[in-house]
This record gives C-alpha cells, structure tokens and sequence, in this order.
C-alpha cells in the first residue's frame, strides 16, 4: 500500500507544476497572504498525510525507522554507541532518539519529529530565500517545496533523518551571512554528530566561503574533536563506523546501474575503486571550484549544496534518493527562480522518481544487485524486473546528471553578480 500511496502522490504533483501557467499561480506568488496560507497548507499536508496513515489506517513504521528505534532502544538500555554498539549513524544521534522514545516509546515518535524538524526548518530556509533571492522567488520555492513528492513521501511517509539536517543546514546558512564563522563551525560539527558524517561533504564550501576560515576551523574541529575525543576515552572503536559506510551499498547509483553490465561493485576491490573514483572526483570538482571563484558568496554555497549532493548521489554506491532531502530547499530556490517553467517541472518529476526507485528496487529485486542477473542469483526474480529498475535507474541517474551540469552553469554565473564581483 505504502508504494501506491507513494506514486499517487508522485503523479499528483508533478502534475500540479506542470499546470503552474495555466493555473495562474505566479499571479498568487508574492501576494501578501500568499506565505501564511502557503505555509499553512504545507503544514496541514504533512501532518495529514502522517496522521491519516499511522493513526486512522493504522500503518506499520517501515525502512530506516526501524533502525533509530532500536539505537535510542540501546542507548535506554544502558549502552554507549561506538563501544556497546556500532550505530549507523552520529553517536549523539542514538542519544537524541533515546530521549524522544522517552516520551512515548513508539518509532512513530521518531517518525513525528522528523516531521517537526522540516516544519521548523522552512521558515530558516524562507529567511535565506529573502536574503539571497527576492521574496517572490522565495514564496515559489515554498509553493515547489509544498508540492515536492520527495518531501511530502520521504517525511511524513518514511520519517528518513535526512531531513534533520534541513534546519541545521539552514541555521549554518545563516550564520555564514551573519559572518559568524565560530558558530557556523559548530554547526556543521554538530550535524556530524547529531544525524552523520554525509555532512562532511559541505564542510569544505562553508569554511572557504566564511570570511574568517581559522576562526570556522576552530569552531568545527574545536567541538568535533572533544566530542569524539570522549567516546575514544570510553573505549570505542572510532574505526567501526566508517568501516560500516565504506562496505554498505544501495540502488539509484552509477556503481549500482553498471551492474547490468556484469559488473559487481558489492565485490570488495570493486567498490574501494569506485569509492577512491568518488573522492578524486569530489575533491577535483572542488579544487577547480576553489579556483574559478566559485564558492566564495552564501548564494554560491547554497548552490554547492545540492550540488555535491548530486555528484554524491550520481558516483556512490551508497547513496538514496532521499540524501537529497539535506538540500532540498535550496534546490526548490534555485529551481523557483528559473524563468522557465520546464525546470520546475523537470524538478518536480526527477524528485518524484527519486522518492519512488527505492520502493520500487524492494518489490522487484528484494534489493538485489542487478549484476546477479549475469551471475544466476536472481531469488525467483524475472528478467524483465531487473531491466526494468535498470531502466528506471537511468532515468534517475539522467536527472542527477542534468541537475549537476544546470547547478554548475548556475555557480558560474553568480560570478557576474555584484556579490559574486566584490568577492
């Protein structure tokens, strides 16, 4: 039921921004009323959506809020992440569930404040939009937010934690525009310790763009550092986590499409080449980023956000869908401010895919890879189910690549800016 809820919804909104013209709704952007009411109803879908299923039909928690329940279960019982157990996640992320499950002990509550955190995080957002962006722009985003099948799935559906980083993300954003380099060092700190280390991948564009980068430095590693520090005193094994990272895999991938080749990136030598691939292009596309004078504004890091996102979504072979929902609000800014109504469509229906083709390699493949068609081990599952993920992966992947090379133009053109001229 939880996938056919998931494609109705897809399907319903990608057709709504498809009919933005039509239905006239630049008219109501900008208007006075529009954001209260806006925000209104992304509010009441939401909470509609979480409490039609899980409190009138009764719905079972599935996907990886299993996982959190039984880290804060751990943490209740007495163990320490990292030496009692080995959590998938930051080790103070264990210890935040622990005190929600506190309150009520149900993955529902989990689930439930993950839902609060991306209430509390559009507003953060939205004061960003009108900073770097005009405030009709900024209210399109939200419009495109509120009708975004990735959030509205992935959220109230899943409750995934992706979404915690949202408003930490954007809290950082606005330290970095406050020039408040310490705190926003901190910020990122606590997002690795409080949700996990993917948040690495934007620590490089926050301390470059900060305008005193020793004091960010100090900010980071200054909480960092003690924090893990502790743990290691304990006597965990900084080692286990990373290892856990290093060895997992998912679909919606370029590792994982090539599979259909034959090509098993499960295989562990296979997978260390596609990881150290992943990191060289990472840090190149950095390096050259770093030298055009590309990350050097807030507006350009907020482009760099669902940028590395992308790459990272496009090149790992761990890496879901829903790892967009981090920078989902910047995209739908950048996304509202196009003139063209085909990228807010294009967006809406990429997201829509993305929210879906996780769902979608369960039921086919039970999450087999697809080089186990070459290999025999199909598990009872069909030829055509596996060419056909394969198909869906490539369209997926099609959207990460597009996004990518659209957000690159985007972050060169903030160079003939004024802000982008003064930096």
């Amino acid at each position: 039921m939880i996938l056919t809820v998931k494609f109705i919804i897809a399907m319903l909104c990608t057709l709504l921004v498809c009919l933005w013209r039509p239905l006239r709704l630049d008219a109501w952007v900008g208007a006075a009323v529009f954001r209260p009411r806006c925000l209104l109803v992304f509010i009441a879908s939401r909470l509609g959506i979480f409490g039609l299923l899980f409190f009138v039909l009764k719905t079972t928690p599935q996907s990886d809020i299993n996982w959190y329940y039984g880290e804060g279960r751990a943490v209740l019982d007495g163990l320490l992440p990292l030496r009692d157990f080995m959590p998938v996640y930051g080790p103070w992320f264990s210890n935040i569930c622990a005190w929600l499950l506190r309150v009520a002990d149900t993955p529902v509550t989990l689930m439930f404040f993950a839902l609060v955190l991306e209430i509390v995080s559009v507003p953060l957002w939205l004061r960003v939009g009108d900073r770097l962006f005009t405030r009709g722009q900024s209210d399109a985003a939200l419009l495109l937010y509120t009708c975004c099948p990735l959030s509205l799935i992935n959220v109230p559906i899943t409750g995934q934690n992706h979404i915690w980083y949202a408003p930490l993300l954007a809290g950082a954003m606005l330290l970095l525009m406050r020039h408040r380099s310490l705190l926003c060092g901190m910020m990122l700190a606590f997002t690795i310790l409080a949700v996990k280390m993917l948040s690495m991948l934007f620590v490089p564009p926050f301390c470059w763009a900060s305008k005193r980068r020793w004091v960010f430095g100090l900010g980071f590693f200054g909480l960092l550092i003690p924090a893990y520090g502790w743990y290691w005193w304990q006597g965990a094994d900084m080692t286990k986590l990373m290892s856990f990272h290093a060895q997992h895999g998912s679909s919606g991938n370029l590792p994982f499409l090539l599979g259909i080749t034959g090509l098993d990136f499960s295989e562990p030598g296979l997978r260390s080449l596609a990881n150290l691939a992943g990191l060289l292009l990472l840090s190149g596309l950095f390096l050259t980023a770093m030298w055009q004078r590309r990350v050097r504004t807030p507006r350009q890091v907020l482009i760099f956000l669902p940028l590395l996102t992308l790459v990272t979504l496009l090149i790992s072979k761990k890496s879901y869908a829903s790892y967009l929902e981090m920078a989902l609000f910047p995209l739908c800014l950048l996304a509202a401010a196009a003139p063209k109504n085909a990228v807010r469509t294009l967006f809406t229906a990429g997201c829509a895919l993305a929210a879906c083709e996780p769902s979608v390699w369960f039921r086919l493949l039970a999450n087999q890879e697809l080089s186990n068609l070459w290999h025999g081990i199909q598990h009872g599952s069909p030829v055509w189910a596996f060419l056909l993920l394969a198909l869906l992966d490539f369209a997926l992947l099609t959207f990460y690549c597009l996004g990518i090379a659209w957000l690159w133009r985007q972050s060169a053109a903030e160079l003939s800016s004024p802000e982008g001229a003064r930096s």
